[in-house]
């Protein structure tokens, strides 16, 4: 129960990243498309470029304005989910902003020792186990009641009489009359004693190897089901360990890809203050805006889900807690 809200907060902390940084890529798209419309529609005032191009450039720039309006209702919904797990309310008029810096260190975990880690430490895999030991012990004493009962009962009764606690043991003419019942206990006169054996033989096992078969089905049924939530989790681990190898190996790519198109615009620009720009050009000006806001966009997506792999690989281990610095601890029982 600790395990499923703490990879959900932190699954939708890195949405909320992810959000934010795709509306920065937004705006900055936005920012370049309303400067190349400014810019070419000075052109166009003065007959140096066709007017289609401001068609183009203030088709750019209202493309631009409604990806940012929805990527600010993607930020607010991405705060409301994780609001959400957190328990928190969505109307208390603060904003909720990620401000811790995301992994980007590789990792390559040894699958095997994760896989053993698995095995150890999922709560589901254990809470199985034990079942299967509660079925064993059932089995067991569903066996036991096909056997033999035979049973060695003694018992040993010391009494003492009297009618009072102190004086003599004796008391009354000729001693006749019992006094002090202390005195009489700690002689051990008036004791009791038995000694008998019990045997309880069964006289047919139908009702008994009833117990004993559905005891057996039982604990199969415990076996079966614990093979196969190991393989499930095995498999789950599988594909976590791949998607943490996969979503940190596209990272660089779309790193460069980022680079590459800012570097481009930048040329551009250095272009157009040269006064070497030339309107054939434009289209490729356009294209690369929205590869620009597109790549920012992917570069980001693609770290928040790195630090979210890192997250649901851990919680497949079942040591998420121990990732996230949590311990649990008995505490004292409420007044």
């Amino acid at each position: 129960q600790v395990n499923f809200p703490l990879v959900n907060i932190e699954t939708a902390y890195w949405n909320l990243y992810r959000s934010y940084y795709n509306l920065y890529a937004q705006e900055e798209g936005l920012r370049q498309s309303y400067d190349g419309y400014r810019f070419t529609k000075a052109r166009v005032e003065i007959g140096t470029d066709p007017a289609r191009q401001l068609d183009q450039a203030r088709a750019q720039l209202e493309l631009f304005r409604s990806q940012v309006l929805r990527a600010r209702g993607e930020v607010l919904e991405s705060e409301r989910q994780l609001r959400g797990f957190m328990g928190l309310r969505s109307d208390d008029g603060h904003r909720l902003v990620p401000i811790d810096e995301p992994n980007l260190a590789p990792y390559n975990p040894d699958f095997y020792e994760a896989a053993n880690e698995a095995m150890s430490y999922k709560p589901e895999l254990m809470s199985l186990r034990q079942e299967v030991k509660i079925s064993q012990l059932q089995l067991r004493l569903a066996r036991n009641l096909r056997q033999p009962d035979l049973r060695f009962i003694a018992n040993y009764d010391v009494a003492g009489l009297g009618t009072r606690l102190d004086g003599s043991e004796f008391i009354g003419d000729n001693g006749a009359t019992p006094g002090n019942a202390l005195a009489s206990f700690g002689n051990n006169q008036f004791n009791s004693w038995n000694v008998q054996l019990r045997l309880d033989v069964p006289i047919g096992f139908r009702d008994t190897n009833a117990q004993v078969r559905q005891a057996h089905l039982q604990l199969t049924r415990n076996y079966i089901s614990l093979r196969d939530a190991e393989l499930k989790a095995l498999e789950y681990l599988t594909q976590q360990y791949r998607r943490v190898v996969e979503t940190h190996a596209v990272v660089p790519p779309l790193r460069a890809r980022r680079e590459a198109l800012q570097q481009f615009l930048y040329r551009f620009r250095i272009l157009i203050d040269n006064q070497g720009y030339r309107p054939e050009e434009y289209l490729n000006y356009l294209t690369a805006q929205r590869d620009l806001a597109d790549a920012i966009r992917q570069e980001f997506a693609a770290i928040a889900d790195y630090n979210s792999a890192l997250a649901q690989f851990e919680f497949a281990k079942g040591t998420i807690q121990r990732y996230n610095n949590i311990s649990l601890q008995e505490g004292p029982l409420p007044p």
